[in-house]
This record gives structure tokens, sequence and C-alpha cells, in this order.
């Protein structure tokens, strides 16, 4: 196409719908002025508008010159498709875990598995579901395989390991890699939040949520949980400090060749053991320690190999311990770097401290 015929193409439009406007102007200017046969108070309610005589015309015109361009600028449409959800429950480690960390820690909770229960007849009558499976503590299940209008409370087994399976699909319980049955470290139940049972209560006259009710194509969380209930006696409470993770920087060998953990002044040090590179020790006596700096009480500290790490046990659960470390190169009784670490302790757990950034001591 020419430029000039494309020039009359976009002209000869513009001008005809300028005419056709006019048209519609004079066509609607156009009133019948004749009187009716009948009052206007007689006549239907449509019949007593004004009839408009000879626009009809002019609108059709107006249409097929303006088709062209309402054709280019029209937009597809789109089919909206309704997709149902499927109803279900959702338990989140989030509701239940309370102050029990979740992490790899040695002690920790790891993983977890929930059961569902069908209540609505009351506990005595409970129906379990199929359990999930051995799952990670940072990951939530979903379970579509409840029923509309029925209430459920969900019972977790929690564990302090990562090398569990069920006994079978959806059976309750864990086995070991060898098939030998292991009891949960933790179990507690969710009943739900009073909204979440539909006006339910709990049986003979208890005040407590029973079960939460499921409604169609809507996804719930069972909340309501008690706390968490250890079904076996822990482990000692401390924390481990690894040289490889509070000093990344530093190579081991090259440019260090052992490091120091020692409570910081404003910390108690009763009843607290250390263990260095000889592992964990007790009554006070620290393990491995370094030649001419073993030997000292629990409040001296201890010296370890930078490729060992240091283990301090028989802290009080609950509680903020804070370090002070420092660095050593190879063939200094001097320290080189130095950092402090804090922590917070849980009951049966070895925790990992978080450390400020270590700072060189050349400039002291």
């Amino acid at each position: 196409m020419s430029l000039a015929r494309l020039q009359d193409f976009q002209t000869f439009p513009v001008l005809s719908i300028g005419r056709t406007l006019w048209g519609v102007l004079k066509g609607l200017s156009r009133v019948d002025p004749r009187p009716s046969a009948n009052s206007l108070e007689s006549l239907p309610l449509a019949a007593k508008a004004p009839t408009v005589l000879g626009p009809w015309r002019a609108i059709r015109n107006l249409a097929f010159c303006a088709a062209p361009f309402l054709a280019c600028n029209q937009t597809a449409s789109t089919n909206t498709t309704y997709v149902p959800i499927a109803s279900a429950l959702v338990v989140n480690p989030a509701d239940f875990l309370g102050t029990e960390p979740c992490s790899d820690e040695p002690g920790a909770l790891r993983t977890y598995q929930a059961t569902l229960f069908d209540v609505t007849e009351g506990e005595e009558k409970a129906k379990a579901t199929p359990s999930s499976l051995i799952t990670s503590c940072q990951t939530a299940l979903l379970f579509e395989s409840v029923t509309i209008g029925r209430r459920y409370i969900a019972k977790i087994d929690a564990y302090d390991r990562n090398d569990l399976s069920t006994p079978g699909r959806g059976k309750r319980g864990a086995v070991d890699p060898d098939g030998a049955s292991v009891a949960p470290t933790w179990t507690t139940s969710c009943r739900g939040d009073y909204d979440d049972s539909f006006g339910a209560a709990g049986e003979a006259g208890s005040s407590e949520p029973y079960g939460v009710w499921v409604y169609e194509e809507t996804r719930r969380v069972v909340r309501g949980c008690a706390p968490l209930e250890r079904q076996a006696e822990p482990g000692p409470t401390g924390v481990a400090f690894n040289f490889a993770d509070i000093f990344p920087s530093l190579s081991c060998g090259s440019e260090a060749e052992a490091f120091s953990v020692q409570l910081s002044p404003d910390d108690s040090t009763d009843d607290v053991n250390v263990g260095g590179a000889g592992g964990e020790t007790s009554n006070g006596e620290l393990g491995g320690a370094l030649s001419g700096q073993g030997g000292a009480s629990p409040g001296d500290g201890a010296t370890s190999a930078c490729d060992t790490p240091i283990r301090i046990f028989d802290l009080d659960p609950n509680r903020t311990y804070r370090f002070d470390l420092e660095v050593f190169a190879p063939g200094s009784s001097e320290a080189a770097w130095r950092t402090t670490c804090s922590v917070v302790t849980a009951s049966g757990i070895e925790r990992t401290p978080e450390c400020e950034p270590f700072q060189s001591t050349s400039g002291d």
C-alpha cells in the first residue's frame, strides 16, 4: 500500500463518520409533532415518549463506517474457568512446636507424623484416618481424605531423628532403617479453636473445643495444640563450638592452630562441664586439651585444636549463655583473633551458638 492510499484509507472513514453524525443529529431533531388520536394519559407508558423519525438509517451507516476501527481495537475475550478446591485440613508445625526448636542440632525435634481422628460422634468413637509420612518439622501437612460436615482432631508424634519411616503406607508409628520400632520423643494433640468446632464442646461438659469442622471447598488449619510432652529422657543440655563455622575465612593449620572458649565474666560457671578435643567430659575436667593447657576447672574454659569442636554440657535449659572465644596462630601463645558468642539453651539439645564477626588483636 502506497503512502497516498494509506492517507486516503485513514481520511475517508473520518469524513464518513462526520457526515453520519450530522445525519444522526438531524434525525434526532425530527420529532413527529402530530398529536395522537388518544390523549397521552390514555396511552401506554411506552407510547408517552416522543417518537423519533429517521435516525435508524443514520445509526446503521455510522456502525458500518466505524466497524473497521472497532474491529481493530477489539480485545480477545477470556473465558473464566471455575476450578473447585478440595476440602482439606492442614497441620502446621508452627502450631504445636511452641518453644521447642526445630533444627538438625543433636537432640532437637527434627521430624513428626500427624494422624487425624474423626470425633464427630465423640472421642470414644473416634475413627483414625490414614497417617502421614514421617515429615520434616519445617513442612506442613495437607489432609484431603476428610469428609465435609465432620469434625477432626490431630495427634502428633515427633522425633529427634531424621532417618525414620512409617511401618506401612498410612500406618501410624515409626521404624528405623533396620525396621525396628522407634517410640516418639514428643507427643501432643490439636483439638482446634472454639470457632473451629462449629459450636461443639468436649465430652462430659468439658469447656475444651472439640475438633475442627470441615467445610465445602475450604482448607482449614488444625490449631489449639497442647504443649509437647516429652516421652523419653532428654540428653545433656549443651553447646558445640565448631571452628570452621565460627571462623570460616581462617585456614585451620596454616593460619590458626588452636582456639579457646571461656564463659564471659558476667555469666555464671556453676555446674558447667567442658569437653575439648577428647569429647564429652564430666566433673569439671577438660578432655583432650592441648598440651600445657589442660587440667583446668570449667570456669577456666577449654582449649582445643582448631580441627576439633569444643563441647560444653550440663548447662541450664532455657537460658542465655555468653562465651568469649580466642584463636591462636601456629606456635603462638598470644591470641590473634577473638569474638563473642551467645546461645539460648534448650533441654536435651546441643545448640550451635551465634557469634559476632571475629576481630584481629593486632591493634590491641
